[in-house]
């Protein structure tokens, strides 16, 4: 088959070429550029795994760029704002110099980034926060907020809290659409009219997915597409439980109430002079006292009937609640009362109380809906066993694939779904029956790096990570490695903050001593943090969670990797717990089809935070040993770079890679 005719554009002599200075002709690339431009012709689907320093988003681009127009749009999502704007600010503008043409492109994000003027201008007249600091930010959002661009959170030169951001950014429920008085300058629907009018959208997993559940509603935000790209989609799965899950609790009910009207600081959407003119704050006031003293009753009951549990426990719901009616009652009436003034209001008034109707009837909707278990497919639990006033109802789908089967992947003409880690020994099929992904073409690209020459493995027979002596020998370990790496940054990742903490404790006086920046996950803003990581000659940060993936470190920034654990999901979570049941009720088994291929895909994102870049050595230390002792270690390995192996410690050795 002769190649695509776009495909002489990542040549040597290519235009790419007369665009990069020092570029090199990337085969992976290519041949992703033209599996990506032969489908987008015919139509399908076609899952790539490309991992680091391939380009992919180039190679997904540059075809994309050169087919979209205003009759075949395209919808490119990522899971990260990051990666978004690095595609708006660096990448789609040289793919567009590349090609030599012009095609409009929008970035759109969920709406409750952006800030809402209507919003920001009634809360800076009712005075919001009585904190000074918070405060004074609201005074300079006030202030700043017409020489902002996209009036995107991100954009702000300083952090707001949730609580401080939530009551100015935009929502649903307090949009007046072409009623309000600041529609022409309003953030998100200009981002929103950027997005119609153009070929190509940037947005995220979370938004897309929103997208769908509209469209099941008969509404849309973002525009019908023919194409559509998935960037880091081994992420869609995860993305796709949390938007399609649904929560109640006490807090939240609070919250509610409180941004609508506090009758202590006598703020929120409901209050001010304009407000008073339709609405008596006592008389609200006291109607929301009853709502909320009738929430505290209804927790407090269900909470006698789950039964008392331990504070970090997740109990699984199986059966409907029996719950008082007393709540649902207040809720009615006080949403039937805001709602009839709202129909004898106009302007600003009225659009505010039918905002706090819907807000309190989401809120009963929820409610209900998982007390009555009214959603087919969900698991149900409830968590903060240990306190009435901390008890969280949850429900989440069991499985995703479904869902994106019958309303995601049928709508474009051809998808793409793209990432470093799709396969599990080297097979696409456990990622994309999770995705309910369409049978298509897979493409696994070689790896870019020669990380033969670049990085070590290093894979010591320690205890078993949960017997007792584990903590002794692995801390041993970790303190003769980073005593090692003299010229770079060290990252040790943990799979739980109690475990992190004991080594921390434990370790902290003797890096120090080794005169190393000792760094802690949770101590400081995730920002901060990584900037002080950065700067740090000889940082060493013990993290988790979201350290595993998505953190970029070249260079000496991270020259030792050390992964305590082998990333294994907890049993016990009830999504997890929940999807392990329902393949056993199928005859399948649970630990080899999920558990072990979920632990290998995460410990593979866990490896890639180390060689980033062409330039780039180090070596990374895997302290479980299950690795090497179990059978499912030989899939986990199989997965990982072709790396140079140690089984021992050999000091002179090691240090090669951790040398400048």
């Amino acid at each position: 088959m002769a190649s695509h005719p776009l495909t002489r554009l990542f040549s040597p002599t290519g235009s790419l070429a007369g665009l990069l200075a020092g570029y090199e002709e990337r085969p992976a690339q290519t041949r992703m550029a033209e599996a990506v431009a032969r489908l987008l012709e015919v139509g399908g689907s076609l899952m790539v795994e490309a991992g680091t320093g391939t380009g992919k988003s180039l190679a997904y681009l540059i075809p994309l760029l050169s087919r979209a127009d205003g009759d075949n749009k395209a919808v490119v999502a990522t899971n990260t704002i990051a990666l978004q704007h690095q595609l708006l600010a660096a990448d789609i503008p040289l793919a567009l110099d590349a090609l030599g043409i012009e095609v409009k492109v929008a970035l759109l994000l969920g709406r409750g980034n952006y800030l809402c003027l209507r919003k920001l201008n009634r809360q800076q007249l009712l005075g919001l926060f009585s904190d000074a600091d918070a405060a004074e930010r609201q005074r300079i959002l006030f202030e700043i907020a017409p020489t902002l661009v996209r009036g995107e959170r991100s954009e702000l030169p300083f952090a707001m809290s949730t609580q401080e951001w939530r009551p100015v950014a935009s929502s649903a429920d307090g949009c007046a659409g072409g009623h309000c008085p600041y529609s022409g300058e309003c953030f998100f629907q200009r981002a929103r009219r950027r997005a119609q009018s153009a070929a190509v959208v940037v947005t995220n997993h979370a938004l897309l997915l929103s997208d769908v559940i509209l469209r099941s509603e008969g509404a849309a935000i973002l525009p019908d597409y023919a194409y559509l790209v998935i960037d880091e989609a081994h992420r869609l799965e995860g993305v796709a439980t949390d938007q399609f899950s649904r929560s109640a609790s006490l807090g939240r009910l609070r919250n509610t109430v409180n941004d609508l009207y506090s009758p202590v600081r006598r703020t929120g959407s409901l209050a001010g002079p304009v407000m008073g003119k339709v609405l008596n704050g006592d008389e609200l006031g006291r109607r929301f006292a009853k709502v909320l003293s009738a929430g505290e009753g209804h927790f407090a009951l269900l909470h006698v009937g789950l039964g008392p549990g331990g504070e970090g426990e997740q109990r699984i719901i199986r059966k409907p609640l029996s719950f008082d009616a007393g709540l649902d009652a207040e809720l009615c009436r006080v949403a039937a009362w805001l709602e009839g003034l709202a129909e004898e209001s106009d302007g600003d008034e009225a659009l505010e109380l039918g905002g706090a109707v819907k807000q309190l009837r989401g809120y009963r909707d929820d409610l209900l809906g998982l007390e009555e278990r009214r959603w087919e497919g969900f698991v149900y639990w409830a968590e903060g066993l240990h306190d009435a006033a901390r008890l969280r109802l949850q429900a989440a789908p069991v499985e995703v694939g479904p869902i994106l089967g019958d309303h995601l992947w049928p709508m474009p003409e051809a998808v793409v779904a793209t990432s470093a880690t799709l396969t599990v020994g080297g097979d696409f099929s456990y990622l994309s029956t999770r995705l309910g992904f369409p049978p298509g073409e897979e493409l696994v690209l070689p790896p870019t790096f020669d990380y033969a020459t670049q990085a070590a493995l290093y894979l010591p027979r320690l205890p078993d990570p949960r017997d007792a002596g584990f903590y002794k020998e692995a801390a041993r370990e970790i303190r003769r490695l980073v005593e090692l790496n003299t010229t770079g940054g060290t990252l040790i990742l943990f799979t739980s903050y109690r475990t992190l903490r004991t080594f921390k404790v434990g370790l902290e006086a003797d890096l120090s001593g080794l005169g190393c920046e000792v760094l802690t996950q949770g101590d400081v803003d995730k920002a901060f943090l990584l900037r002080r990581f950065k700067e740090s000659p000889r940082g060493v940060l013990f993290a988790t969670a979201t350290f595993w993936e998505g953190v970029d470190l070249p260079g000496d920034e991270l020259r030792l990797l050390v992964i305590t654990r082998l990333p294994f999901a907890v049993p016990t979570d009830p999504v997890v717990a929940a999807r392990c049941e329902r393949i056993e009720e199928t005859g399948g088994r649970p630990f080899d089809t999920y558990t072990v291929p979920e632990a290998a895909l995460r410990l593979r994102q866990g490896f890639g935070r180390l060689i980033r870049k062409g330039t780039d050595r180090g070596v990374v230390a895997i302290l479980d040993s299950r690795i090497l002792t179990k059978g499912y270690g030989g899939i986990m390995l199989a997965g990982l770079p072709p790396v140079k192996r140690f089984y021992s410690f050999k000091g002179e050795a090691l240090r090669v890679y951790l040398a400048d």
